[in-house]
């Protein structure tokens, strides 16, 4: 049985474990081995010269869609030919973060410590921060008000609690502008009251809100929200969103909106009309199919 992945320019061994590179998105890097009905298709995506997939063939994780073999994504599609410039060890990662520039030290670090779980969290913003958390989102809000020169002390010893995969997340963010689908980057909360002496009036509710109505649950027959000001009719309340609201995307948002309530009213006319006419072309086909079982029982009896 194999140690080493097989997919060509990649260097996994499970017996070198500080040496391999784990993606973000791999949980825990493992070695998979195909089954018998798809050796053929590994063969296809492994695609070595000389090389024939067997049974003793393993792909680590960070070949595979969802960090592992699942149902409809167990032929490795990733990184099959090389991995990415920004891709090292874990160890390699911690050493590149440690060395960022002051104004993403932090953002790096609250980035790491957010994947870390609630107790381990929670112990090390005791030993290093003396602080007793309930939250790992207020870890990392401190994180991010930290020295930089703390932050840069503390920084691999958070890491070292987290998957290796998301160290390298960070190190792609922060230093090569990679950018991943699913990932939020933790901001600092604002805690400043907002200054409402100048902002336009809207309404209690959004333009989102009436979407929402029209487009999810017109057909369960849901009231809209409740306003005294405006009837529960949905073209009703439109203009009068319209009137309160001065933004001009509002304003057009709602046009649009009207627009489509028109053509959904001219469609439900449409099928009404429809409806009414099948309604008696069935009458019609009834009267025929009584007169035909009438004519059937005579010629029966005759």
């Amino acid at each position: 049985m194999s140690t080493n992945c097989s997919a060509f320019s990649c260097r996994n061994d499970r017996r070198y474990r500080k040496r391999c590179i784990v993606m973000p998105h791999v949980m825990e890097l493992q070695m998979h081995a195909p089954r018998p009905d798809e050796y053929l298709k590994w063969q296809v995506k492994i695609d070595r010269l000389g090389y024939t997939v067997n049974a003793n063939t393993r792909i680590c994780s960070n070949h595979f869609r969802y960090g592992k073999p699942l149902a409809g994504s167990r032929i490795p599609t990733m990184y099959m030919r090389c991995y990415p410039e920004w891709a090292q060890s874990k160890d390699s990662a911690i050493s590149a973060a440690t060395k960022f520039s002051d104004h993403i030290i932090c953002e790096a670090l609250a980035h790491i410590a957010q994947y870390l779980p609630l107790t381990t969290a929670r112990s090390l913003a005791l030993k290093y921060l003396g602080t007793d958390l309930t939250d790992v989102d207020d870890l990392c809000q401190i994180l991010l008000q930290l020295e930089k020169e703390k932050a840069r002390e503390i920084l691999p010893k958070f890491a070292d609690h987290v998957f290796p995969g998301k160290v390298l997340e960070a190190v792609a963010i922060f230093q090569h502008g990679i950018t991943f689908d699913g990932v939020k980057l933790v901001k600092r909360r604002v805690t400043e009251p907002m200054d409402t002496t100048e902002k336009m009036i809207c309404p209690p509710y959004s333009i989102v809100d009436v979407h929402n109505y029209s487009k999810n649950n017109a057909s369960k027959g849901n009231n809209l929200p409740s306003d005294p000001q405006c009837s529960q009719d949905l073209e009703a309340k439109c203009t009068h969103v319209k009137s309160r609201c001065k933004r001009p995307s509002c304003r057009a948002k709602v046009e649009r909106l009207e627009e489509k309530v028109k053509e959904l009213s001219q469609h439900v006319d449409d099928l009404i009309s429809e409806k009414a006419s099948l309604l008696e072309r069935n009458q019609s086909l009834q009267f025929d199919l009584e007169k035909l079982q009438q004519k059937i029982k005579q010629l029966e009896k005759s």
